[in-house]
């Protein structure tokens, strides 16, 4: 289970910035052995999401926020973008990150779509099922 939680933070010039914060609830760890560490205590306009597998998660500076469905032969980060319809204009593109749990930790993985839109085809990168896309916000 995830839970998306939009958090407030100055940037470095003291400017308020918004961002999706995601926190992994372990619910088997929960229920089946007691561990309340996964017992959280949701907040005002928290998202929870029990995931189907075989998708990804596309949220922040995107058109339609939310899953995508992950194609068989799987799918590139640029191609789930566009899937969410695409970044809007207040997007940092450049800022991209991917999170995705690798052994029960969560990884970041920092793109720069930017330079793929650009042609840089290389800096793409191959999703895998449950990863959690965040396209910030730019900062002006």
């Amino acid at each position: 289970v995830s839970i998306f939680r939009r958090v407030s933070a100055p940037d470095e010039q003291g400017a308020k910035r918004h961002d999706v914060r995601a926190i992994h609830v372990d619910l088997n760890d929960l229920l089946r052995r007691g561990n309340i560490a996964n017992n959280l205590i949701l907040q005002a306009q928290d998202v929870v999401y029990i995931p189907k597998p075989d998708a990804v998660f596309v949220f922040g500076e995107v058109a339609k926020a939310g899953p995508v469905p992950l194609p068989e032969g799987g799918m590139s980060l640029v191609e789930a973008i566009n899937k969410a319809g695409g970044v809007s204009k207040f997007a940092s593109s450049k800022r991209t990150r991917v999170l995705r749990m690798v052994n029960g930790q969560e990884k970041v993985i920092q793109v720069d779509m930017a330079a793929v839109i650009r042609g840089d085809l290389g800096k793409d990168i191959t999703l895998r099922s449950n990863d959690i896309v965040i396209v910030p916000e730019s900062v002006f």
